[in-house]
């Protein structure tokens, strides 16, 4: 009878040890697994930001082009007719 109480106790103790050891594992692998989803984020973000700050410089050097502004002083675009200012 005692030999049957120990065996059941026994076999209890390693499904309980398997449990833990499964629960373990599993949440290494959750741990990992959201580690690899941060990292994608992050690059996602740094890959936008980059492209916001490409957006940004080129569209004040495009916007400056068209508006006549050389070096930051604005510059008048002659079509070849003059008026006199006093008409």
């Amino acid at each position: 009878m005692e030999a049957r109480d120990n065996n059941r106790q026994n076999i209890g103790n390693n499904i309980e040890q398997a449990e833990t050891m499964a629960r373990a594992e599993q949440r290494k692998r959750k741990n990992e697994s959201t580690r690899k989803m941060n990292k994608l984020w992050m690059w996602l973000g740094v890959v936008i930001l980059i492209f916001i700050l490409l957006f940004w410089i080129f569209g004040i050097g495009t916007q400056e082009a068209v508006d006549g502004i050389d070096n930051g002083v604005q510059t008048t675009i002659t079509t070849g007719t003059a008026t006199p200012s006093g008409e």
